[in-house]
């Protein structure tokens, strides 16, 4: 009897200690499960924050591209308008035929507001030469009364590099584009570099006017 009765009391202990640790199990798991829950919740938000943040940083970007595209354009528009606005007038000059190696008119556009002087019409010349591949080195270029004085470099054409057919064509070039454009100044000389014009093909005096156009009127 006795041997039952402290069974029992084994039996119930063991029970209430099955409970007992189920339970604590149970509120753990309820912890854990509640933390996850919190943690998942918290992780969602986070994200959310996230992506918020983020399209709020591409739409500034979008907005700033947006803008600074106008300003482009806006930029563009101005420059063209300069552009248009900047009126130019044709001035005659004279170069020479890829061709024929000989002297041809051509048209060359300047602004308007620029001064038609002995420097502006050689500029203009050698220009057009150097688009047909011919360098044309001037050292100086001045004025003395009625007379226009082209120093040329000894080192490059006419002087050098060219054949005598051309280099007559390069300074007849020059000549007939200044008398033409500046009647004041109706007599052109060639030197180079402050001495008496010679090359291996043409010799000219310190002061020989190659052109005198005041003679043709």
């Amino acid at each position: 009897m006795r041997h039952n009765y402290m069974k029992r009391i084994l039996l119930i202990t063991t029970f209430s200690l099955f409970i007992a640790a189920n339970g604590c199990s149970l509120k753990s798991d309820k912890q854990i499960l509640g933390n996850t829950n919190n943690d998942g919740k918290q992780t969602i938000e986070n994200i959310q924050s996230v992506d918020k943040d983020v399209l709020t940083k591409e739409s500034n970007t979008d907005e700033t591209t947006k803008s600074q595209d106008s300003d482009s354009v806006e930029s563009t528009k101005e420059d063209s308008e300069t552009v248009e606005r900047v009126a130019t007038k044709e001035v005659s000059i004279y170069t020479i035929n890829e061709n024929t190696q000989g002297v041809e008119s051509v048209v060359a556009l300047v602004p308007e507001g620029n001064e038609i002087n002995p420097q502006l019409i050689i500029d203009l010349v050698t220009d057009s030469l150097a688009d047909r591949l011919i360098t044309v080195g001037i050292d100086s270029v001045e004025t003395k009364q009625d007379t226009v004085i082209v120093n040329f470099k000894s080192d490059q054409p006419p002087l050098t590099n060219v054949g005598s057919g051309m280099e007559k064509t390069i300074l007849d070039a020059i000549a007939q584009s200044l008398v033409d454009n500046l009647p004041e100044y109706p007599k052109v000389i060639f030197r180079v570099e402050g001495h008496a014009y010679e090359s291996g093909h043409l010799a000219y005096g310190l002061d020989e006017v190659y052109l005198d156009n005041s003679k043709s009127k």
